[in-house]
């Protein structure tokens, strides 16, 4: 197949003499004899040309398929793989440096509240482009988490993730969606308040995943992103 479609590119010139031929499967040695080794200039320069075409299409599909960089790859793993308790505790502490001093301290007690609330649970942190959040739940999923401390330059908020459904008798949660409700937190005094205590108890007995009866949970940094909103306000 390979001589007859060279014969038919100089088609123009014809020559006398059989046309050369190269196996599919020879070696490109093997292809560039056969051509030398042909009567006609013409037909030579043909094959020298559908050769070197054909050389190059096998080069662009090898390389299609070697693997990326390490380095991509490597980035791609670090921006994916949750990093777990003692690198994230450090991570952590630059998260929160970013926020003026009260929200530090701020953000500080409600964790630590909610640690005490809740001992057994996951701690999933995202340091994201608008909030900065910390997830509670019994298991590494996000989508097991019930109640999650949000925080942006304006302040610092807790969300319960299924509040649509909680009951709130006192109204005290905001927002309109279908599924997520929050109040916010002037100060971790707030999450003491019984109609606070109420809710969070409410959101625990919501959970599709028992907490673990004993043990401590997992702080996990899940993700960062590589832009992210001012987290202090202006300075006027």
């Amino acid at each position: 197949m390979w001589g007859t479609t060279i014969a038919r590119r100089s088609s123009a010139n014809p020559v006398t003499g059989p046309a050369p031929t190269c196996s599919p499967t020879g070696s490109g040695a093997t292809c560039a004899s056969t051509v030398t080794s042909c009567s006609s200039p013409t037909l030579r320069m043909s094959a020298c040309w559908y050769l070197r075409r054909r050389t190059s299409r096998l080069a662009t599909a090898r390389l299609r398929q070697q693997p990326q960089p390490a380095l991509a790859q490597a980035r791609r793993v670090c921006q994916m793989t949750p990093r777990k308790t003692s690198d994230a505790e450090q991570q952590l502490k630059g998260f929160i440096g970013k926020f003026d001093r009260a929200h530090q301290t701020l953000i500080r007690r409600v964790r630590a509240a909610l640690r005490k609330r809740l001992p057994t649970a996951n701690e999933l942190a995202y340091d994201n482009y608008n909030f900065f959040v910390i997830g509670y739940g019994p298991t590494e999923r996000p989508s097991d988490c019930i109640v999650s401390i949000a925080a942006g330059a304006n302040g610092v908020g807790l969300c319960f993730i299924r509040g649509a459904s909680l009951h709130d008798p006192k109204k005290i949660l905001l927002g309109s969606g279908n599924q997520t409700r929050f109040i916010r937190l002037e100060s971790a005094d707030v999450l003491e308040r019984p109609e606070v205590q109420k809710l969070i108890a409410a959101a625990v007995a919501q959970v599709r995943s028992p907490f673990p009866e004993h043990g401590r949970g997992k702080l996990i940094v899940r993700s960062i992103a590589a832009k992210q909103r001012p987290r202090r306000r202006p300075v006027r």
